[in-house]
């Protein structure tokens, strides 16, 4: 699944929950999703989101500009440290994060972003296109979670 669909499937997410889309352009875009009347329209729509999104997620990335408060939340240290920091981050906050995984595909390990929705014991993981015909959602045990976050390189992104 491509990283610019699963941004876009956030904002969608995002906007739902009532965050304000800040940028005009992006506000427009996401809320033609929500107009569409059927799947294949709004998977049309997803994608002009998603192409406008791009796969860049620094301090003036366009999902940076559409949500001020975007925050990359540092995590270090070993494993209980990253189980602390995930937890701390889902406290209290009942919106999506955005957390880069490895996976296995083809035999490599490839790093792929997910929308997270809850952490407990296990973690639940979001179909990063909710537009298609593939249900995605999945859970992971929340060790192997830590483990495949760890090897994407930690990075955690709350609004």
């Amino acid at each position: 699944m491509s990283m610019e669909m699963t941004l876009a499937t956030a904002v969608v997410l995002l906007r739902r929950a009532g965050l304000v889309v800040v940028d005009p352009a992006l506000e427009s875009t996401s809320a033609s999703v929500e107009r569409a009347s059927d799947r294949t329209s709004a998977l049309g729509a997803a994608g002009v989101l998603a192409a406008a999104l791009g796969e860049d997620l620094g301090p003036a990335s366009p999902l940076a500009r559409a949500f001020p408060s975007l925050r990359h939340v540092p995590v270090s240290g070993g494993h209980d440290e990253h189980i602390t920091a995930l937890r701390r981050a889902r406290f209290g906050n009942a919106l999506p994060m955005l957390a880069c995984i490895a996976d296995r595909v083809n035999g490599q390990l490839v790093a792929r972003w997910a929308l997270v929705l809850d952490v407990g014991e296990q973690v639940h993981l979001l179909d990063p296109n909710p537009w298609d015909d593939v249900a995605e959602d999945r859970s992971l045990g929340l060790p192997e979670f830590v483990v495949r976050w760890s090897l994407a390189g930690s990075q955690l992104i709350t609004f």
